[in-house]
């Protein structure tokens, strides 16, 4: 089963109110788009590389001791989330696992990995670690490139 995120112009809130008064006005918004998906996947391994921590998010809860000495018997040196690299592949490279779904409306991204569920919401038996946390900074990152695409559009 494949969990990601949807952005489209009913989507999310914070988005929509930063390009107010545009919908139904835009009919192609797939430049504006690939800049957002660069920008996802761009995002995405930094927040990899600090293990949670990057602008307001908070860092991925430490692993458990007894899991962490597991871990570092059988993956020794591998980060959070990071076990075979695959699940931070999916989230960063385009490519197997990876989600990139674009619509002249609309862009669908995220991750096929099995593994990403669990750790974007937890299970009984271990926290969430979630690797995609949707920013206000983000959200206002993406309108801007959103009004940029839709203004170069109008001067044409």
């Amino acid at each position: 089963m494949a969990l990601y995120i949807k952005i489209d112009l009913e989507g999310v809130p914070t988005l929509i109110r930063r390009v107010n008064g545009v919908k139904g006005k835009v009919k192609d918004l797939r430049k504006a788009w690939k800049k957002i998906g660069e920008d996802f996947r761009k995002t995405e391994e930094r927040v990899f590389n600090g293990q949670g921590y990057y602008g307001s998010r908070p860092g991925w809860t430490p692993l458990t001791p007894k899991y962490r000495e597991w871990k570092d018997k059988h993956y020794p040196g591998k980060p959070i989330l990071q076990q075979t690299g695959a699940l931070k592949s999916s989230l960063t490279k385009k490519g197997a696992g990876h989600i990139e779904i674009i619509r002249r409306t609309s862009i669908t991204l995220g991750s096929n990995d099995p593994k990403f569920k669990w750790h974007q919401k937890g299970t009984k038996k271990m926290v969430a670690r979630p690797p995609i946390t949707f920013t206000n900074y983000q959200a206002e990152k993406w309108a801007k490139i959103i009004r940029d695409d839709i203004l170069e559009g109008a001067k044409k």
